[in-house]
């Protein structure tokens, strides 16, 4: 897998270990041994044991349960356990606690195209931007032949074709620019059934405008 995606998958269970820890849901020091090993995670040190192929379920399954059992091994090796086996902390009552690969993949994915498109591609795209747009401003004064359709054409200047490349590298940035806010939507606050029943709801949801599923008032229901 990319080293993009297994620094955001870290990084995630790290999020998600904190998150059941302040909730009562994880104990500290359960807890803080998962923080430890999914930071371990996010920086590459234990890419070596990522062997998943890349070819998997749709949801991501092979991996992310890769990861939880990755990270629960390293964290009962941090507590003194040896490998391999799963107490006192196990891959999915700990590492595993109120998500689902339905939930994490998606987020992993979204963070990862956002970061990669925020620090690599758009650096890039801005750094070839300004080649023929400073190649326009150096080669306005020439005049030349238009071609359109393979023949001659009215006469432009060589300025105005270099300014053309450059503003189409621009309208790209700013379609990138556009999907990264579709790609800042989290789907860490659902759950398998995509309804959150199974979450605890201190997990949350960070996009005030959009809810999961309320879960009905038996109650009510009854009524």
């Amino acid at each position: 897998m990319p080293r993009h995606y297994l620094g955001t998958l870290g990084a995630l269970k790290k999020a998600a270990a904190e998150v059941n820890r302040d909730a009562g849901l994880v104990r500290d020091d359960i807890a803080a041994a998962i923080i430890s090993a999914a930071a371990e995670v996010q920086s590459g040190a234990l890419d070596e044991h990522f062997v998943v192929d890349v070819f998997q379920t749709g949801s991501g399954t092979n991996t992310h349960m890769n990861a939880n059992e990755v990270i629960a091994n390293r964290a009962n090796q941090l507590l003194g356990s040896p490998l391999g086996g799963k107490h006192p902390v196990h891959p999915n009552d700990h590492v595993n606690k109120g998500q689902s690969s339905n939930d994490v993949t998606p987020t992993v994915i979204h963070v990862t195209a956002s970061t990669a498109i925020q620090y690599d591609l758009l650096p890039a795209l801005e750094l070839l931007r300004a080649e023929p747009e400073a190649k326009a401003a150096e080669c306005d004064g020439a005049v030349k032949t238009g071609r359109t359709h393979l023949r001659d054409a009215v006469p432009i200047r060589l300025g105005q074709e270099f300014h053309g490349h450059a503003g189409q590298i621009e309208r790209g940035i700013a379609r990138l620019r556009q999907a990264q806010q579709g790609l800042g939507r989290s789907e860490s606050d659902l759950s398998a059934h995509r309804d959150g029943i199974v979450r605890s709801r201190a997990y949350g949801c960070p996009v005030p405008s959009w809810r999961p599923c309320a879960v009905p008032d038996p109650a009510s229901a009854a009524r």
